[in-house]
């Protein structure tokens, strides 16, 4: 788990050490899905545990991305307004990100 560096709360921004390569920059092949494979059990177990506190969630500014939901994320998305987060505040837009 990596700890933040520093975190802007009314920007919706974090900073974050370098975690290294990633699962598909260190691997491939038969080793790339058994990571994968070793990765997604846990995290559905998280995604589950987590479900209790949706609303308080939200309620912080997590991006809602439950899959009813999600049609509506695809069409902001294409639109480009996804860089506002629902509370009204900006996230990272297409001119703050850096690549």
């Amino acid at each position: 788990m990596l700890i933040p560096l520093a975190m802007d709360q009314a920007r919706g921004w974090i900073l974050l050490p370098d975690g290294g390569p990633t699962l598909g920059e260190r691997t491939s092949g038969q080793e790339l899905v058994d990571g994968l494979d070793a990765a997604l059990m846990p995290y559905g177990r998280l995604q589950r545990a987590l479900e209790p506190e949706v609303g308080a969630m939200l309620a912080v500014g997590v991006p809602d991305m439950r899959p009813a939901v999600m049609p509506a994320r695809l069409r902001e998305g294409r639109s480009g307004s996804m860089s506002r987060r629902q509370d009204g505040r900006r996230g990272c837009g297409e001119g703050q990100r850096r690549h």
